[in-house]
């Protein structure tokens, strides 16, 4: 039996869905603390802000892509257009999975839209996003750089 994750990690995850489902904007802390089983208090217990929140949801994301699409497609070895044919798959797999959580259609990158719609209001949210996309890019690089 599978233990019910925390409450810090719910909310995590249903904010993760909720604002790649539809946007930051438009996700309340009621909503979101009613999708994760919370109560409010708990939300301020474990975030100060909904920015905080933020930032918890794009290392989520970060570590989501990590393990299941980046490692098993460049990890490997293999031959630098092996590389990038599992990284598609494993790409084309992730966002399967994420069309059937969430609203039925493919929601783009969950990083570059939180840094897009948020990154000209809060700076940290703006690095850690880009942060996270150059590290991908390094990956594309490297794998380019091998060819």
């Amino acid at each position: 039996m599978e233990a019910v994750p925390k409450a810090k990690e719910r909310l995590v995850r249903s904010a993760a869905l909720l604002f790649h489902s539809r946007s930051y904007g438009d996700v309340g802390v009621q909503e979101l603390c009613e999708q994760a089983d919370v109560r409010r208090g708990s939300f301020y217990y474990h975030f100060p802000s909904k920015e905080a929140l933020v930032l918890a949801v794009l290392e989520h994301e970060e570590r989501e892509l990590t393990e299941e699409v980046f490692e098993p497609a460049f990890d490997n070895g293999g031959k630098p257009l092996g590389r990038f044919q599992r990284f598609l798959e494993r790409l084309y797999d992730y966002q399967e999975r994420r069309i059937h959580q969430e609203s039925g259609s493919v929601g783009g990158c969950p990083i570059a839209n939180l840094g897009q719609e948020l990154g000209t209001q809060y700076e940290d949210v703006r690095s850690k996003a880009a942060e996270i996309l150059d590290g991908f890019t390094q990956t594309f690089a490297g794998t380019i750089a091998d060819a």
